[in-house]
């Protein structure tokens, strides 16, 4: 936890209570974002040629320069990715097969343009990908499985901010489903959730931010057809009954005076409701993640402030 410190109050300097979002007085802003997910049950992804693969687990660490435009009434952020590092557990016999695919992706996103809408809030509304080729059916559903993997990425970037800007000294409720719900699906996530965040404590104009929620939820697939299974032969449960009990819990340190995000991390946890006609190991998806913002003598912002690049990894 932060040493509370007498607060200096200077002109254009926000004052502890603020809480703005800022991104496009910044210019370009950089991030080291890492992930790491476990999908037990299988996520396919496909290589150029006639290879695919299951993941069960994924590891993401990349650094990321990030440049702000308004947008409506948010922000529409382009990122490039300026390093990457993609590895993963595959089921039996496919960990070659695995390899060769997410080195082939780290190839394609070194050189792609992620793009970002967030709402005035800092809410991450949508995560698109430019650059990589949909020119067939394959090479759509390639760049879907690399966009997931950036979703993910960036997840910890969407710190929702109270109405008005302003910590109202008491929790706020996050206006629809927080990314921290969102399953590892093509076919996106519905269902019912709440995501809470409070202020626990001010440090000049930094904010440490904590946020919690629950919910139930399944692929929109799901929600649509019932019980059945998808393409891969995952089997999930009823429309009425979403197969995946969620719990996500985050926390970060707002820089209020840039109105930026200088330190968040995110964790999700799903298992498998009762209504669910998966067996075994109720486990269903498990994130962790967390993006810290990198300043121009190299080092990179943690929850206690900021550390050398080698102690960050």
């Amino acid at each position: 936890m932060f040493t509370i410190l007498p607060v200096l109050v200077l002109p254009g300097i926000a004052q502890a209570s603020e809480l703005p979002l800022k991104w496009g007085d910044v210019g370009a802003a950089r991030y080291h974002l890492e992930s790491a997910i476990l999908t037990p049950r299988g996520f396919r992804v496909y290589g150029q040629t006639n290879i695919d693969a299951r993941i069960v687990a994924l590891n993401l660490s990349m650094d990321s320069t990030c440049a702000a435009a308004e947008q409506g009434r948010g922000w529409l952020l382009t990122c490039d990715v300026d390093e990457i590092g993609l590895s993963g557990e595959a089921m039996a016999g496919e960990a070659e097969k695995l390899a060769q695919i997410l080195s082939e992706f780290e190839t394609v996103l070194l050189e792609a343009s992620v793009q970002i809408q967030m709402r005035s809030d800092g809410h991450i509304k949508a995560v698109d990908l430019e650059g990589p080729s949909k020119e067939n059916r394959r090479y759509a559903y390639i760049h879907e499985q690399m966009r997931q993997f950036m979703r993910r990425a960036y997840s910890p970037l969407s710190v929702v901010l109270p109405k008005g800007g302003e910590d109202p000294g008491k929790e706020w409720k996050v206006r629809g489903m927080h990314v921290g719900f969102e399953l590892m699906s093509t076919y996106g996530t519905a269902g019912g959730t709440r995501f809470d965040y409070k202020v626990e404590e001010w440090n000049g104009t930094e904010a440490f931010v904590s946020g919690f929620g629950r919910g139930s939820v399944g692929t929109n697939l799901e929600m649509e057809a019932g019980s059945g299974s998808d393409a891969d032969g995952n089997i999930y449960g009823s429309s009425t009954n979403p197969s995946v009990a969620m719990i996500v819990a985050g926390q970060a340190r707002y820089d209020a005076a840039k109105g930026m995000v200088a330190y968040s991390e995110l964790a999700a946890s799903g298992q498998t409701t009762a209504q669910s006609l998966n067996v075994g190991n109720n486990l269903a998806y498990q994130y962790e993640g967390w993006a810290g913002r990198i300043n121009e003598d190299g080092t990179i912002e943690r929850l206690d402030g900021p550390v050398g690049p080698a102690a960050a990894d």
